[in-house]
């Protein structure tokens, strides 16, 4: 209560005037910081219970996303960072589904053909999709499967790579396929939220300098 940015305002016109931008960067940053901090305290105080208990989490939520994702659009770049740890985590979960034989050729014209169904109906054969597509399997011309190039292909929604149009996981193949299957969703629901916040970040429609 009792807080005006004006200050951190002026200051920061007087550090990027010396040249010193980083420092204005972050006086900015602590003014929006702040300011939100300041702005959930007031619900709290002046709301009913709906704005409490509703309102003030969700606003909590909100300004970690935009803090951590990209520094109240001051830090547009941690983005790019926060892609790398996304995609980093889902080639962990999807190089770990397709060894364990989770995965599955995303073409129900394959799916029904006699040499795929001999393979996922063969108790001995442990992953059908790798052995279908190896070098002497009928698959070898098909896509091949790569760990990291399907977690960009799920996380980054700009560029498809093929991948996701490929490959998919099999939910009814447990526990893994099971886990990527629904894991896929949350992937792609962050890998757009991170892009979307960047792309704001980068344009400037964030920043109120």
């Amino acid at each position: 209560e009792g807080f005006t940015p004006q200050p951190y305002e002026q200051l920061a016109r007087v550090l990027r005037k010396m040249g010193h931008v980083a420092d204005a960067r972050e006086v900015l940053f602590e003014k929006e910081k702040r300011l939100s901090r300041v702005r959930r305290g007031r619900i709290w105080d002046e709301g009913g219970r709906w704005s409490r208990w509703w309102r003030v989490p969700i606003l909590w939520v909100l300004d970690r996303l935009q803090r951590g994702v990209v520094g109240y659009g001051y830090y547009p770049w941690r983005s790019f960072w926060c892609l790398v740890g996304l995609i980093a985590i889902a080639t962990y979960v999807f190089g770990r589904t397709y060894q364990a034989g989770d995965f599955a050729p995303n073409a129900a014209v394959i799916l029904t053909t006699p040499e795929w169904q001999a393979l996922a109906e063969d108790g001995s054969v442990s992953n059908p999709a790798e052995t279908w597509a190896s070098k002497s399997g009928k698959g070898r011309d098909y896509e091949t499967f790569n760990a990291f190039a399907y977690a960009a292909d799920v996380v980054i929604p700009i560029i498809p790579l093929g991948q996701e149009a490929a490959w998919a996981p099999s939910a009814t193949r447990e526990p893994w396929g099971w886990y990527a299957w629904w894991a896929r969703w949350v992937f792609q629901f962050a890998g757009w939220l991170v892009t979307a916040l960047g792309a704001a970040a980068i344009t400037g429609i964030m920043r109120k300098d």
